[in-house]
């Protein structure tokens, strides 16, 4: 497989953190040894670093699945067999506003993982991944909450209404997800878990629950954003 829109150099990195917004790099640079931009390349801009020595890659994907599959795609042909997306999540009970969250598994609504394999086929995240992120979590003593998410593949339909989809099938989407215990809603870690355990590498999710599906609230605090990129730093460096 050639490489459409990632030309990286040749490393010995074997990790990579995916984040939706390039400007949250900053939330991390504050944490690592050395930071140098790798490239810049569409919506991905793609930074190699160190943390406590440890070589790694933190890269902005963008928002949605189909740009983060991509990246994880490309990023394998460079050797990297770890993928941490570390972002945000809209909560479906408000008083988990401001958690972070391990995702052990996604509901597939995606609409891109069916692309790859059939809707029966399990999202799951990788043991090694779980496993670490509770110790990483529970040394660091942070407030946190561990289950399953839902990834839908538009906004405007299943987050919050828009011109056609109406607040009471918003709402009644979300009270159905409830009813099945589901936390909370992103757009990507579903395609992230299909996918990467279909190309044998490792993958999850640590999110923050940053939204509120009922009153709508943001919490997009500094804190917040410092905290997930620690906490993310860490299980990746500890991750084996």
């Amino acid at each position: 497989m050639t490489n459409t829109y990632l030309k990286l150099d040749s490393t010995t990195y074997d990790t990579a953190i995916l984040i939706g917004d390039y400007a949250r790099i900053a939330y991390f640079e504050r944490y690592l040894d050395s930071f140098e931009v790798l490239e810049k390349s569409r919506e991905y801009h793609v930074y190699k670093c160190t943390y406590k020595r440890k070589p790694m890659l933190i890269s902005a994907v963008g928002m949605g699945a189909p740009s983060l599959i991509v990246a994880v795609e490309e990023m394998r042909n460079y050797g990297i067999k770890k993928f941490l997306r570390s972002g945000t999540i809209m909560s479906l009970r408000s008083e988990d506003l401001g958690k972070l969250v391990i995702v052990e598994g996604a509901v597939r609504m995606d609409g891109i993982s069916k692309d790859y394999v059939n809707q029966g086929y399990p999202a799951i995240s990788s043991y090694e991944y779980v496993k670490t992120a509770h110790e990483v979590l529970e040394e660091f003593e942070k407030e946190y909450i561990s289950g399953i998410i839902c990834s839908t593949g538009s906004f405007y339909t299943h987050f919050c209404p828009g011109n056609y989809a109406s607040e009471e099938v918003v709402s009644k989407f979300h009270e159905n997800l409830l009813k099945q215990r589901v936390l909370g809603l992103d757009m990507e870690t579903a395609a992230l878990l299909v996918v990467s355990r279909l190309l044998n590498v490792q993958a999850g999710t640590l999110g923050v629950m940053s939204i509120d599906r009922n009153s709508r609230k943001i919490d997009n605090t500094e804190d917040i954003f410092s905290t997930l990129a620690v906490s993310s730093l860490e299980i990746c460096f500890r991750w084996r």
